[in-house]
């Protein structure tokens, strides 16, 4: 019965981490081939939204848009970390994959954006024109990875984790295509690379509950 069980874990482990392999490498194909400018979904939607928003959803989504910088996000995975051994004073290992994603995350995505560098959407779109390159949505990807490192603290409550991921995220990626600060295809990428991310950590995860967990 151990050996089925340990066989079926492994099994789980494996598909987490192909699945983000393939999330990845889906992230770089579509990076490279928007690289050059928008494709023709990014210039309807771009366009949809200047034309249906109004001054009060401007007004909500810059809100929204202040309150998610990385900096604030990444202040937050920290608060996560704190949070998880708030009850239990002992350190291990896999106490920090919360952390350790947003890390990942924030890392490669910035790589990304340099590795990238495509052009925003024009001034004649957005409402705060900005010259940083724009794949994928840093922000989306901290907000995401940040909700996503719930699903490591609250593994009994994964339903609950995975809404507020998705809610969370779209929220704010609704506010950045309201503002014209990305691409729609920027929001599709940064849920990739996310998605890669987490499922690479989750196979990483499976792993060290398989061997003995290390105090540090």
């Amino acid at each position: 019965m151990g050996d089925s069980k340990r066989g079926r874990r492994e099994l789980k482990r494996q598909f987490y981490f192909l699945g983000g392999f393939i999330f990845l490498v889906f992230f770089v194909e579509l990076g490279i081939f928007v690289r050059t400018g928008p494709i023709a979904i990014d210039s309807s939607v771009a366009r949809w939204f200047q034309t249906h928003r109004t001054n009060l959803e401007i007004d909500v989504a810059t809100i929204i848009n202040s309150a998610t910088t990385p900096t604030i996000v990444a202040f937050g995975a920290v608060l996560l970390l704190l949070f998880r051994n708030y009850w239990n004073r002992s350190w291990h290992l896999d106490d920090f994959l919360p952390l350790a994603v947003v890390i990942f995350c924030g890392i490669l995505s910035l790589l990304a954006t340099l590795a990238f560098d495509r052009v925003r959407p024009g001034s004649d779109l957005a409402i705060f024109f900005d010259f940083y390159p724009s794949f994928p949505s840093n922000r989306t990807v901290f907000v995401a990875a940040v909700g996503s490192a719930f699903l490591f603290i609250f593994e009994e409550r994964r339903w609950l984790s995975i809404t507020a991921v998705l809610i969370s995220t779209t929220v704010v990626s609704i506010a950045d295509l309201a503002l014209g600060n990305h691409w729609v295809t920027d929001i599709f990428g940064s849920i990739l690379l996310t998605l890669g991310v987490v499922s690479v950590f989750n196979s990483f995860d499976l792993w060290l509950r398989d061997r003995e967990r290390y105090s540090i």
